[in-house]
């Protein structure tokens, strides 16, 4: 398990970095999360890498269901030019 400066250039030749979490599940598959901020990089290394981690991480790299529309109270409900709003 790591987390590792990752630095590569845009299209149009501006530098871009970030920073990546490498690690292993219990399954003995290899996954890597990417963040724009170490400090985030470093939380999620903490939970993956803690030995009182739950038994099952959830893997990061398989699509997940679409969690569905945002319900009424939610964030989301409340920007301007949602369609759902009255």
């Amino acid at each position: 398990m790591s987390v590792r400066k990752r630095v590569w250039k845009g299209p149009s030749g501006e530098p871009k970095e970030a920073w990546v979490v490498d690690y292993v599940d219990q399954d003995g598959e290899r996954h890597l999360k990417t963040f724009a901020k170490k400090r985030d990089a470093d939380a999620h290394h903490a939970i993956v890498a803690s030995p009182s981690a739950p038994a099952y991480i959830p893997p990061t790299a398989r699509a997940s269901p679409s969690p569905g529309p945002p319900s009424y109270g939610s964030k989301a409900a409340r920007l301007p030019g949602w369609s759902g709003q009255r």
